[in-house]
């Protein structure tokens, strides 16, 4: 009896539904519960009142005003969008009252949008509480959506700040200091690297204590602002908060940590890098989770993607009244990338990662539409080139230049060996993937099949394959295609291991020693691999001496084609006393270019990687971008992508390209940035005919996939997934 009265209670809590009948619907085949028949029937009834009170003065029920949906928002009828010349109502005419249902409806209409059951079965009660809770938190974000600033509202500079902001900055801050009225408090700033995130933060916490006037709720005692960066970044924000702002009290909790709470409460600002806060986490005293901050700020807060890192859930487990994330790339490869953000900032019930994937990351219509919504909310982007359409701000011209290059025959023919061998094994790859489906569905009546005549395979290739007992996962398949990559750049990167970094961008985080070694055995096997002419390939692949150490392809001190293109446009670009800045993702391979730019005059130059200690960071930088000291600068991929101010050049060469595009535009965009003078220069350096050119596409169709997700448009950005893996190697 408690039981039933309390489901009865969770009905009734949505209140009284306005009366939606289903008897007109009665004489035909249309599904009285389809979205498009609710839409029309209550859009009708909703467009008469308004018509008759006038726009946007509706009747509210008095009763239970939160149940009120807005007709004109597609978000609560995610699987249609309907054409506003269908409701024959006057141009510009918005329904502020929203269709309601009953009971019965509701309980109907949330089943219609239900994730589909495979097994059929009807949803039990528990899904279709979520449904309710999620319907629930969508209607409070409108509700928000409602209070939202103008696109031109705009807050002026506070007072006592040392620089103006410009004039997309102070939009920015209205709309920052809208987010920290609602709940919950924070949001997404994720405009395009480069064009002020910093200072705007800055502007925030400047403006937000002269409203508050000093004042503290005595009843939480709160601390000031965290700053959480990566290590390499704490500088940056001291430098740029003491010389653009005017905050006392800065306090760095990283190497000489302050270990007495209430004097770290007392500071108005706390700067400390993601790895002390974990370090700090993972102690007894835990002292910056003790601490009931009135602002937590994650900088370059992409690093958290990955939602089973402790990174990612320790930041989660910080006490604060508010909560920003500033990212110029919230999300690099999937949709789950934007969820370690929403569990941060605590937008409920989205902060649980099964409901999130149930509800948001599903691939459907529906869920695109409430992640539409709720980015719409929480998040303010903007790109560097729809400000400038609009005139908010001036760079310079960037220019992108794709520089061709072919490989010398020595080089072609290691990489046709390879590629073979690649190739065949890519295809056993694919070949364990159907006797897999076959076993499950064939079950005791399955027997092996080794028959590969379905794949254009030599003679030689299907023997290997034959006799080959190893079974191909799929980080053997990644280890092949880094391997041509780095053929691609200087044969001699492949005599070296791979490390687990290398994987952790194609989604294998975490791969456990003993299969990172066998990685790196992996091209052990070719000394027994055999190719032909059968397929296209040149016959000398077949010549086993091509991978030993007698090849001179394999030397260090060798100039591979594309190495020797890429000195040879240094030394243009630094005759003509302007800076370059060379972007890959081996660090050996800048080792190895850092050596022959002893050779080029006035190519001085200095490497910036993981390994550069972070005391040297500062001082690299500092003299690259002011003084002549440095005209090469030698940067890893991934160093490149953290929030690094680079404008002293206006050149940057890309010498190998990854399959996460965003890591190449964060790079980019440490040149083309907000105070940048001179025209820039991206050149990117492609071998045709290559794994790289296949790359680069891939590269254009994330991109667009990626802007499309953050638009609300239903489409996914994946990993590197089977039917990529088929188009790098011309299968399928």
């Amino acid at each position: 009896m408690n039981n039933r009265r309390n489901r009865n209670n969770r009905w009734s809590r949505r209140g009284r539904w306005r009366r939606y009948s289903t008897e007109q619907f009665e004489d035909d085949d249309s599904n009285p519960y389809d979205p498009k028949m609710i839409w029309d029937s209550l859009a009708s009834t909703s467009r008469a009142t308004a018509i008759d009170q006038g726009p946007g003065e509706g009747p509210v029920p008095q009763d239970n005003p939160q149940d009120l949906m807005s007709s004109d928002s597609e978000m609560y009828f995610p699987e249609y969008d309907p054409d506003e010349s269908s409701l024959d109502s006057p141009p510009g005419l918005r329904f502020k009252q929203k269709p309601t249902f009953d009971d019965e409806t509701m309980r109907k209409y949330l089943n219609y949008y239900l994730p589909k059951s495979k097994s059929r079965q009807t949803h039990n009660e528990k899904t279709q509480m979520e449904g309710l809770e999620t319907v629930e938190a969508i209607l409070k974000i409108h509700d928000q959506l409602q209070t939202k600033p103008e696109d031109e509202a705009r807050t002026s500079t506070p007072r006592r700040m040392r620089v103006k902001l410009l004039e997309h900055q102070e939009k920015a801050l209205s709309w920052m200091l809208w987010r920290e009225s609602c709940t919950p408090a924070g949001g997404i700033l994720a405009d395009d690297m480069g064009l002020g995130k910093t200072v705007t933060a800055i502007a925030l916490m400047m403006r937000s204590r002269e409203i508050e006037c000093g004042e503290r709720d005595d009843r939480v005692e709160p601390g000031g602002t965290l700053i959480v960066c990566p290590a390499n970044l704490i500088p940056q924000w001291k430098q740029e908060i003491e010389t653009r702002g005017c905050i006392p009290d800065i306090n760095i909790y990283h190497k000489d940590k302050e270990t007495n709470i209430w004097r770290l409460r007392s500071n108005q600002i706390v700067i400390t890098s993601y790895d002390t806060l974990f370090n700090n986490h993972k102690t007894r005293a835990q002292i910056l989770f003790k601490i009931h901050w009135k602002r937590v700020i994650l900088d370059e807060a992409h690093i958290i993607r990955n939602p089973n890192s402790l990174r990612s859930e320790c930041v989660a487990a910080l006490v604060t009244q508010k909560r920003w994330v500033l990212t110029g790339t919230p999300i690099h490869n999937l949709v789950k990338d934007i969820f370690p953000i929403m569990r941060f900032l605590k937008v409920r019930p989205f902060d649980n990662l099964k409901h999130f994937n149930k509800w948001v990351a599903n691939n459907d219509a529906a869920g695109t539409a409430r992640l539409h919504c709720i980015m719409e909310a929480v998040m303010l982007r903007r790109t560097k080139d729809a400000m400038m359409k609009a005139g908010l701000i001036q760079l310079p011209l960037k220019t992108k230049r794709d520089v061709t290059i072919v490989l010398v025959p020595e080089e072609r023919l290691v990489y046709d060996r390879v590629m073979t061998y690649s190739r065949t094994l890519f295809i056993q790859f694919l070949h364990q993937k159907t006797e897999k489906e076959r076993r499950m569905v064939l079950g005791p009546c399955y027997t092996r099949n080794n028959n590969y005549n379905d794949y254009q395979l030599t003679d030689a290739q299907k023997k290997f394959l034959e006799r080959r007992e190893e079974v191909v996962s799929r980080h053997h398949i990644l280890t092949l295609i880094l391997r041509l990559r780095q053929i691609c750049c200087h044969p001699h990167l492949i005599t070296k291991f791979l490390a687990q970094e290398d994987f952790e961008e194609a989604g294998v985080d975490n791969l456990p020693v003993n299969k990172l070694e066998d990685a790196n055995k992996l091209l052990q096997d070719l000394a027994a691999f055999d190719g032909g002419e059968e397929i296209g390939v040149d016959g000398r692949v077949v010549d086993r001496r091509i991978l030993t150490a007698d090849n001179p392809v394999f030397r260090r001190e060798s100039r591979s084609s594309k190495m020797t293109a890429v000195l040879q446009k240094v030394e243009e670009i630094v005759s003509k006393g302007e800076k370059v800045i060379i972007v890959s993702d081996w660090v050996k391979y800048l080792d190895i270019i850092g050596e022959h730019l002893e050779y080029i005059n006035g190519a001085t130059s200095e490497a910036y990687t993981g390994a550069t200690l972070y005391p040297q960071r500062e001082r690299i930088v500092d003299k690259f971008n002011n003084t002549n000291e440095i005209m090469v600068l030698l940067l890893s991929l991934r160093a490149g992508g953290q929030g690094l101010n680079l404008k002293g050049a206006n050149h940057v060469i890309i010498v190998d390209v990854h399959w996460n595009p965003q890591l190449e535009v964060q790079a980019e965009d440490r040149v083309y940035r907000i105070g940048q003078a001179r025209p820039v220069f991206i050149h990117k350096f492609i071998c045709p005919d290559t794994i790289e050119e296949k790359i680069v596409d891939l590269q254009a169709k994330k991109l667009r996939i990626a802007e499309a997700v953050l638009a609300g448009s239903r489409h996914e950005v994946r990993r590197l997934e089977l039917a990529e893996m088929c188009r790098l190697f011309n299968i399928g």
